[in-house]
């Protein structure tokens, strides 16, 4: 699995609209190897829970992301709603999965509303910048619930738990990573 880019916005406390395109030609120039740091509380676990939240519907770190009276702990306060999209190429294809989350009226003070999914497949071919075009889309799954970790498991062959353990180191576990 390769993720080709990162989109989400109102999570944590990086309020608005947030992008990034790791299919840029600037992430190439150290054969895809990167480092995202910067000090505490500026964000950078927040594009994990971004990408964990667009292809399972939870995080690592946050548990009551609609949990009744626990809320939504990631959607950014004061806000209506959040979401997250992550662009994927795999062995079966170019995937584009969402999640996304509202308050009643898109009002900060509404109550909690479903959180929703969609997973689209995206045929195509690519240009030089990576933009698609000339692509042809199909809604591969869709809905409210938990129907989106079964989906995503069926699409990239790995369940939340082995994602998280593979692909992803949460906070607070790099000490037991590097002690392995």
């Amino acid at each position: 699995m390769r993720i080709q880019k990162l989109e989400f916005e109102n999570l944590n406390s990086l309020k608005g609209k947030w992008s990034i395109d790791f299919s840029h030609p600037d992430y190439a120039k150290n054969h895809d190897i990167f480092v995202i740091h910067g000090p505490t509380g500026a964000g950078k676990t927040t594009l994990l829970d971004a990408i964990t939240l667009a292809l399972y519907g939870r995080t690592p770190r946050l548990e009551a992301i609609n949990k009744g009276e626990g809320g939504n702990e990631v959607m950014t306060r004061g806000t209506g709603f959040c979401r997250a999209s992550v662009t994927y190429s795999c062995r079966r294809g170019v995937f584009v999965s969402e999640f996304q989350q509202n308050r009643a009226n898109g009002r900060a003070t509404g109550n909690l509303q479903k959180a929703s999914f969609k997973i689209t497949k995206i045929d195509g071919e690519k240009s030089d910048l990576g933009e698609l075009f000339g692509s042809a889309k199909e809604v591969v799954a869709s809905g409210t619930g938990s129907n989106l970790e079964k989906e995503t498991q069926k699409i990239i062959q790995l369940d939340y738990k082995q994602f998280c353990r593979s692909i992803m180191l949460a906070q607070g576990e790099f000490s037991a990573f590097l002690e392995s």
